[in-house]
């Protein structure tokens, strides 16, 4: 797993750059790993409710604390996958 574990950093990167693309409301980290942080903070719903939402549109997180989630991409990400994450935030932001 050790030599495939670059693809999943680059595709955490790719998420990442991905929801920060989507505007102000989002904040996602840049990176080191194949972990993403995503601040929600400004977004107006806590990371219980993002959770219900990703969830219903087929991307599993975690909570780190109230407003913040933590997404890993792992061998059962591909790109697409990647681009569905983006996506589901995406749907999330446009039904507020």
């Amino acid at each position: 797993m050790g030599d495939r574990l670059a693809e999943d950093h680059a595709r955490a990167h790719r998420l990442g750059a991905g929801l920060n693309r989507l505007g102000p409301t989002l904040s996602a980290s840049a990176p080191q790993t194949n972990i993403v942080q995503v601040d929600l903070s400004r977004s107006g719903h806590d990371s219980a409710a993002w959770l219900g939402k990703l969830e219903a549109r087929g991307v599993l997180a975690r909570p780190l604390g109230l407003w913040t989630l933590r997404l890993v991409t792992h061998r059962h990400i591909d790109d697409e996958a990647v681009e569905a994450a983006i996506r589901a935030f995406q749907s999330c932001l446009e039904q507020e």
